[in-house]
């Protein structure tokens, strides 16, 4: 079993390794984990750019929110906020 410790905690290697990520998931309880694995989470991006920005299609996938845009010049900001709504 692998102990190792870095800075008095332990190591992702030695939570893997050491059997205690699978202490922690027995714990959690499987039902538990595999019910939040089946909720759907929308992903929200960011869009930075307004000339190459505008040309991806993010807002139009089902599981996609475009949460906010951004760009230095207020033209190509308008034109952002314009595709992205």
């Amino acid at each position: 079993m692998n102990t190792a410790k870095w800075h008095g905690r332990v190591t992702r290697r030695a939570f893997v390794s050491g059997g205690l990520a699978a202490g922690t998931f027995a714990w959690l309880g499987a039902e538990r984990l595999a019910a939040a694995a089946e909720v759907p989470r929308k992903l929200r991006v960011g869009i930075v750019g307004g000339r190459f920005g505008a040309t991806f299609q993010f807002h139009e996938h089902p599981e996609c929110v475009v949460q906010a845009v951004s760009d230095l010049r207020a033209d190509r900001r308008a034109a952002l906020q314009k595709v992205y709504r």
